[in-house]
């Protein structure tokens, strides 16, 4: 239901998005603001400069509607590169990454280059992602093994299906479980959507309010500038991001708490490590980068009536602001910041801690941005651009740090948090069946104890298969077993004394059903390669 949800929404979803743009595209004046948004500033200081094409707006629009129309391709293959990463797919998804990648060398080297034209790279783009989602649909339809382990049958049109702990995913549809814990993703989503967009809006209201205030020169420092992050440091920690989400999720669910702080450690001291080199191997060359970042703007000193914007750049006699080679200076404190986002962010959402995320955000792009912003429209300097599009992502870095140690240590003492979500667990529940189940949690996962507990409260409605996510732990197989034993029409009548309950729980533990589910249960979670992040390189 997921899968379906996100493909048919990223399809949705793009394509309402590119039909927005589509209608824009018709508005001249709205071209103008989001193609060009130096425009207005231009022609009253840049007025005969021949460099800046006249044709800029034509050339641009037909750039921007074929990347427009993209989106629902690359919105669709968001949710089928996240399906098969999540179901450790990784060689089905490495293929997709390095046929991407041929496309887009082959299409630059072999079309590009011989008439170098910017709506070729928009093509070249747009068949690429055409191209992932061609190959994610036909892996999905012509593996029998990929749709026997989630659909439980090799025929697509067989709707029975049970996963490897013995559940029947039709039988739970059908009782609402499953549709239910769907929706809480669908809605997780929604949140982890509202963190990303408002990240966004800070680094594109930065970039549109600048414009018609710095005009091209400064303009095109911010857009080097920002450039410049991913390219020399953000790249590097990519992978270990995948493996946060991918593993340390993995580790939650199996409520390998101290697996996934000790993960967390080590990947920040790994994303440490690389800022560090990252930023030690670029200062001394700042310059250089510079010049090389603002190599095309050089254009720009072959008229006298564009070397204000020229000036704006690189700095002159009559320039004033900050240059772009002294932007580079700020590169260690601004590249610590978004490193430092990128890894609490990911580790958060291996925490399911999607509602604070999202309030962060949102309270950071008001409270942070949007004060700053405004000292920028009257500062008029591109520094004070960069320091609020900026200042938000580190606000949030800290932030998410200090969410990210407070979970860690209530993971490790026991107690509740967004992660028991996952689980369905209800703590009345736990209260209801006695201090034995919740003494049983602690051991062998506070899901297992849940299930135990419902299966014995609720005698009347046996027939209802218990809700066990595929990632419930190392419990959840014992509690599957406990569940069906309760239900079966052999099986003994539930105890009506805690005691009885305990002894249950620690009998099904032991037993030898359980040692199988759990082993069949625990190779499929851990099917992913530790060394996963390497391939994303």
């Amino acid at each position: 239901v997921v899968l379906i949800a996100g493909v048919l929404g990223g399809l949705l979803i793009g394509s309402l998005a590119a039909g927005l743009m589509t209608l824009l595209s018709t508005s001249t004046s709205a071209m103008e603001w989001i193609l060009n948004p130096s425009s207005s500033y231009d022609l009253a200081h840049l007025p005969n400069c021949s460099v800046i094409p006249d044709n800029l707006l034509e050339i641009s629009k037909e750039f921007f509607l074929i990347t427009s129309w993209r989106w629902p391709l690359a919105f669709m293959n968001l949710a089928l590169r996240g399906f098969f990463i999540g179901a450790g797919e990784i060689v089905s998804w490495s293929v997709v990454s390095v046929v991407q990648t041929l496309i887009m060398s082959l299409g630059i080297y072999l079309v590009f280059l011989k008439d170098p034209k910017i709506q070729t790279l928009a093509w070249i783009s747009w068949i690429e992602s055409l191209a992932a989602a061609i190959i994610f649909l036909l892996t999905f339809l012509f593996r029998g093994d990929l749709r026997q382990r989630f659909l439980g049958s090799g025929d697509l049109s067989a709707p029975t299906s049970t996963d490897p702990l013995g559940r029947s995913l039709v039988a739970e549809s059908t009782a609402g479980h499953v549709w239910g814990t769907s929706w809480d993703v669908i809605r997780d989503g929604l949140l982890a959507m509202t963190l990303d967009v408002s990240q966004q809006l800070c680094l594109t209201g930065g970039i549109f309010m600048a414009g018609p205030i710095l005009g091209l020169g400064g303009l095109y420092q911010l857009s080097a500038v920002q450039n410049a992050y991913p390219q020399f440091g953000l790249a590097f920690i990519e992978g270990i991001t995948y493996v946060i989400r991918v593993r340390g999720s993995a580790l939650v669910g199996l409520r390998s708490f101290g697996g996934f702080s000790k993960m967390i450690k080590g990947s920040g001291i790994y994303v440490f490590v690389l800022v560090v080199l990252s930023c030690a191997t670029l200062l001394p060359y700042r310059q250089t980068v510079a010049f090389g970042l603002g190599s095309q703007g050089c254009e720009l000193q072959r008229e006298e009536t564009c070397l204000p914007a020229f000036q704006a750049m690189f700095g002159g006699p009559n320039a004033s602001g900050t240059t772009l080679q002294e932007m580079m200076s700020y590169f260690p404190v601004v590249m610590t910041g978004l490193a430092s986002l990128r890894l609490t962010k990911g580790a958060l959402y291996a925490c399911v801690d999607f509602k604070f995320m999202a309030l962060t955000g949102v309270t950071t792009f008001l409270v942070v941005f949007l004060p700053l912003a405004g000292l920028a429209t009257y500062l008029r300097t591109p520094l004070s651009f960069a320091a609020a599009m900026f200042t938000p992502s580190m606000v949030m870095a800290l932030v998410f740090a200090w969410r990210l140690r407070r979970n860690l240590r209530s993971m490790l003492a026991g107690e509740e948090g967004p992660w028991d979500a996952v689980y369905g667990v209800t703590e009345e529940r736990l209260d209801l069946a006695g201090d034995s189940i919740a003494e049983s949690s602690r051991s062998w996962g506070r899901q297992g104890a849940s299930e135990l507990a419902n299966s014995r409260i609720n005698n009347n409605s046996r027939s209802m298969p218990p809700r066990l996510p595929s990632s419930a732990g190392l419990g959840a197989a014992a509690a599957a077993a406990a569940a069906r034993a309760a239900a079966s029409p052999a099986a003994p009548g539930p105890p009506t004394t805690t005691a009885g309950v305990a002894e249950t729980s620690s009998s099904l533990t032991s037993s030898p059903l359980s040692e199988e589910n759990l082993a069949r249960h625990t190779a499929m979670t851990q099917k992913l390669p530790p060394g996963t992040f390497f391939a994303t390189f």
